[in-house]
């Protein structure tokens, strides 16, 4: 099976750094779904910037399995990265590659192929190779409040949304984002997102005729740690597409844990584990 092309290559990479299950039925009461939607504005420009001076570190852990036409594992990766993140900056070290150490040229093959991929991404689809959750991408949307829901215990909103027309420049990320609708829960308390589902509303081609996505699907899970930082801790995605007469599948899971706070060189903080 071939590998992902470098554009859905760098769509999976860009989900992994956007960006618990909802439980039980919250009582309903219907806000303004302006005023939620401002609020996580305001949220957002805030961001991981009140983390009181501190960097986080975590383990990341990816896997990514080949799908034959019947949705059939016929192929299956892990990779577990080491990451240190101080505001929205992130770096990842490589550290296993199928369960297993590997040798140091290996290891630093493995990360330049990541790099190439998010740099191929950047590069054609007009962004920095994230999927920031911020203003620009919030008005992408229009919202609609559903309910209310618990997750971990704290209330929240459960709003549907769907794309603005109109707001395709023609680059790859724009054409994607145009297509995505579904659902987001936003922390009553802090308007920040707890979770995402989303799925694209109809088939995309690049390139004339060269490549088409059929499905983008994806969840991406979210909680606060001490402190107030909230951070992505599970990404679940499944892209069926097809390269010139290749079609394939491919679903990912990656799962982020072991956040640890830690204070800046001679200023040390007490570590506070979140696991």
């Amino acid at each position: 099976m071939n590998r992902l092309p470098p554009v859905l290559a760098g769509i999976v990479l860009m989900l992994t750094r956007v960006l618990s299950a909802p439980g039980e039925t919250a009582a309903v009461t219907p806000p303004q779904v302006d005023v939620v939607i401002e609020r996580m504005v305001e949220r957002s420009r805030v961001g991981f910037g009140d983390n009181n001076g501190l960097r986080h570190t975590w383990r990341r852990f990816t896997v990514v399995e080949d799908l034959d036409s019947k949705g059939r594992v016929e192929k299956r990766r892990t990779k577990e990265h080491e990451v240190v993140g101080r505001g929205s900056v992130q770096e990842a070290r490589l550290v296993r590659v199928d369960g297993r150490e590997v040798p140091e040229k290996e290891l630093r093959r493995e990360s330049e192929r990541e790099r190439e991929n998010r740099s191929k991404y950047a590069q054609r689809g007009g962004r920095k190779g994230n999927l920031v959750l911020d203003e620009a991408l919030i008005r992408r949307f229009r919202y609609q409040w559903l309910s209310n829901a618990v997750v971990d215990g704290r209330t929240n909103h459960v709003l549907v949304f769907t794309p603005v027309p109109g707001q395709d420049t023609g680059k790859i990320a724009d054409r994607i984002i145009g297509q995505l609708a579904g659902r987001i829960w936003v922390d009553e308390q802090t308007f920040e997102v707890s979770r995402i589902e989303a799925q694209s509303s109809k088939r995309m081609t690049f390139g004339g005729f060269l490549g088409e996505l059929s499905r983008l699907s994806f969840e991406i899970e979210r909680r606060p740690l001490p402190g107030s930082v909230w951070v992505n801790t599970r990404l679940e995605s499944q892209i069926e597409a097809r390269a010139l007469f290749d079609r394939f599948a491919t679903r990912m899971e990656v799962v982020q844990k072991g956040f640890e706070a830690t204070g800046d060189a001679g200023n040390p903080a007490a570590s506070e584990a979140s696991r």
